[in-house]
């Protein structure tokens, strides 16, 4: 496990170059659109690891091959990239938004790594905000930290991170029969969280483009 923290004068691009320390062969690395630059992937390529990264739409890669899933190569830099265009549609009790994700991985091989595959991965980059939450709500209280010096806070923080792993490597286990359930649970209350049968539950949608879905092709 592995942290950067500091003032926000340095922007978070400074603290995740820091943390390429930790990357190595074997790991896939789910980045969001503000670490998507040439600079910052070149970083993470050099490492040995894999990236998968939103990109914005309005970036225009050059296509070099397009592959049969939809995907196509590309570069940025000097690293060779595969680019994957899909429409998503998210769906929630207050309606249906459909727009256009681009995403970026140096994983070239389209028949080991489907773009239907990584879409899907993509979207488990958005628990970290569930992860956030529960650390300041149901670990925290929403009090703040208490020391008043970077080393004090930075050992509240790899403390916070560590107790956090133990809790959900606890609840995963607990659950190990039931796959998936350990998505459902809350970290204060260690139980299922329920929902209401009358309102519809939010889902995500997603459609490689570039390929017409078939039946089964959806990602959910």
């Amino acid at each position: 496990m592995d942290a950067a923290l500091g003032p926000r004068s340095s922007g978070e691009t400074v603290y995740g170059k820091r943390l390429t320390r930790s990357l190595h062969a074997g790991m896939i690395v789910l980045l969001y659109r503000g670490f998507s630059g040439t600079p910052f992937l070149t970083a993470v390529a050099g490492t040995d690891a894999a990236f998968l990264a939103r990109v914005s739409a309005a970036r225009e890669p050059p296509l070099l091959t397009r592959f049969d899933d939809g995907s196509y190569l590309s570069r940025f830099g000097g690293v060779e990239v595969r680019i994957i265009e899909c429409e998503i549609t998210i769906t929630t009790s207050q309606g249906c938004r459909t727009g256009l994700s681009r995403l970026v991985t140096n994983l070239l091989d389209h028949h080991r790594y489907p773009a239907s595959d990584l879409v899907s991965l993509y979207q488990e980059r958005w628990e970290v905000d569930s992860a956030y939450f529960a650390i300041k709500k149901s670990v925290l209280g929403r009090r703040v930290l208490r020391s008043k010096t970077w080393t004090g806070i930075a050992q509240e923080v790899y403390s916070l991170l560590s107790a956090y792993q133990v809790l959900r490597i606890a609840i995963a286990d607990a659950t190990e029969t039931t796959p998936g359930a350990e998505d459902s649970l809350d970290v204060q209350e260690r139980r299922p969280r329920c929902r209401s049968s009358c309102a519809p539950r939010d889902q995500m949608t997603a459609f490689v483009v570039g390929r017409s879905p078939c039946a089964g092709e959806g990602v959910k």
